[in-house]
């Protein structure tokens, strides 16, 4: 998904995209996200078939995707949390469906 604003989130395709089951502070999250382009990102990560990607945190809960300096767009890959008792592994919801694991790269 390549956000712009809460209005005009759309799925790579371009198609809008349905964002209602994310609450306010998720949204405006996001909207930070594009709006400092990719800034304030707690870092890299792997996911299980080895693509990388950053990370954002909105309370416990992380957003999962990829910021392109030259376009300026953001793609939304998933969210998730923590698991286990360390900070470098997570279970990632994809947007596409289904979840996988990330880890710190």
């Amino acid at each position: 998904m390549a956000a712009r604003t809460r209005s005009s989130a759309v799925w790579s395709t371009g198609h809008a995209a349905d964002l209602h089951s994310y609450d306010s502070t998720f949204l405006s999250a996001l909207k930070s996200i594009v709006q400092t382009r990719g800034g304030s990102h707690h870092g890299n990560l792997t996911l299980t078939n080895q693509t990388t990607c950053l990370h954002w945190a909105v309370g416990s809960v992380r957003i999962f995707g990829t910021f392109n300096e030259h376009t300026g767009n953001f793609t939304f890959i998933g969210d998730g949390r923590h698991t286990g008792t360390g900070n470098s592994k997570y279970t990632v919801n994809l947007t596409a469906g289904g979840t996988t694991d990330a880890k710190t790269s």
